[in-house]
């Protein structure tokens, strides 16, 4: 065993408009939290996360990436909640696999050299 075989690494990938991190893992994992859970403030708790700032960064990403990335519900009887978009849940999954093909392919290179 080589001992390039211990190795991992760590590389964040982050999608960047206008030279503001617009979308990255952090929105994606709360994007997938909030159609799990059907919540954006149960989301954000779960992630150790406020509402406010959730809300902050989704609104800042969907600006940013001109789309519309989650559906807010107002409650009453049956009360509100969340959900991704169809554009949202695509733009989620393209970021997820994306990620992975350059996580992949860094730790080839990192083997490659190390």
């Amino acid at each position: 065993m080589n001992n390039n075989d211990y190795y991992d690494i760590d590389i964040r990938i982050r999608i960047k408009i206008d030279d503001i991190i617009t979308y990255g893992s952090g929105i994606s994992e709360l994007l997938q939290k909030i159609d799990q859970l059907g919540s954006i403030n149960k989301a954000a708790k779960s992630i150790g996360m406020n509402y406010k700032k959730a809300l902050s960064i989704i609104k800042r990403a969907e600006s940013k990436l001109e789309k519309q990335l989650i559906e807010k519900s107002i409650g009453g009887n049956m009360g509100g909640g969340s959900k991704l978009t169809p554009s949202g849940r695509e733009f989620v999954y393209q970021f997820n696999a994306m990620e992975k093909e350059v996580k992949e392919y860094t730790l080839t290179l990192m083997k490659k050299y190390f």
